[in-house]
């Protein structure tokens, strides 16, 4: 199911120097070169579905179980911070204490399993080159001549997919979230999805302040949990469900979702100095994954070496070795 780009391990390093400069771009210490701009870190509980059907139970959902969880919400843009901005939104799923063999070698991260989701289901560019070619003109040019020379380029179907996912939603834990790219679960390839089930919904505010995103977030985890029903969708044929090519949806009448677990965000203020120099010290990466649910694809290669580079590059500006969540800091964490 997967192919190899002849060029993939050339744009991987192009990837890693891309981001690396953007992140020294931005000032000292270097932050995150995308989803650089946190709207909480939050604690959780993943609960794998009792009961599930025997083709289910692979790898992390071969039993029921419960998994302490910390969730980082982020906005897509790279600069700014401003909530009022049209934007899409990150939601990054790190699961404490998950047993079995990972895929990542680092000993950090042998008690991890991460999902790394967006708010849109397929992606406006299909191919390692086309997404370098992209985010190297996004980073490097003004916004009105990096549009421009999108259309002249005849990539104005493109720009309107990218641009489409920009808008003002009323809270994180309202939206529907995709993986975009595939996994394995044994044997077969998957997609995930995050679909909201909360009682209660946030209302987008007649005038966005610049916060309004965390403060919808916390007014609703003030009074109510929130909750989210964590789904799967099975790999059917190339021309329906492709690996390769990020840019096609693999759509619900070709590959039904089932359900597998549920997350549930119990009450709480986040809204904490601890929790956001957590959320940006913490690693998220497809690649912390049990072995069963090995990121896919070329963009999923290329992820698991940059993320994790950059990482490593982050964490020695500020002298610090890089570490990952456990249950006693979960605990602990206010």
């Amino acid at each position: 199911m997967e192919k190899t780009a002849p060029d993939e391990a050339q744009l991987t390093l192009q990837f890693e120097e891309l981001f690396r400069q953007k992140s020294d771009n931005d000032g000292q210490p270097p932050r995150r070169a995308a989803h650089t701009i946190c709207t909480g870190l939050l604690k959780g509980a993943f609960t794998i579905e009792p009961g599930l059907p025997e083709d289910l139970k692979v790898g992390l959902f071969e039993e029921a179980a419960t998994y302490a969880t910390l969730i980082r919400t982020s906005n897509s843009r790279i600069e700014g911070a401003s909530h009022k901005v049209k934007d899409g939104r990150g939601f990054a799923i790190k699961l404490i204490g998950v047993p079995g063999e990972k895929c990542s070698s680092d000993p950090r991260f042998q008690q991890s399993q991460d999902f790394v989701l967006l708010n849109t289901p397929a992606s406006a560019l299909s191919t390692l080159r086309h997404f370098f070619n992209f985010m190297h003109s996004f980073f490097n040019s003004p916004f009105i001549w990096f549009f421009l020379k999108g259309l002249f380029n005849g990539h104005s179907f493109q720009l309107l997919r990218f641009a489409r996912k920009y808008r003002n939603d009323s809270s994180p834990l309202d939206l529907r979230y995709w993986s975009l790219t595939p996994y394995g679960y044994g044997d077969r390839a998957v997609k995930f999805s995050l679909v909201p089930t909360s009682g209660y919904k946030s209302a987008l505010p007649a005038v966005p302040t610049e916060q309004y995103l965390t403060e919808n977030m916390a007014q609703h985890l003030a009074h109510h949990e929130a909750s989210f029903d964590f789904m799967v969708q099975f790999f059917q044929d190339e021309q329906r469900t492709p690996i390769e090519d990020m840019s096609r949806e693999w759509t619900e009448s070709d590959a039904p979702f089932v359900k597998v677990a549920t997350l549930r965000i119990p009450k709480q203020d986040f809204r904490t100095p601890e929790r956001f120099s957590l959320a940006e010290e913490l690693s998220f990466s497809p690649g912390h994954a049990r072995v069963e649910h090995r990121p896919l694809g070329g963009i999923n290669r290329v992820r698991n070496q940059v993320y994790d580079q950059l990482w490593k590059y982050r964490m020695a500006a500020v002298n610090k070795e890089g570490y990952e969540a456990d249950l006693q800091l979960f605990q602990t964490l206010v």
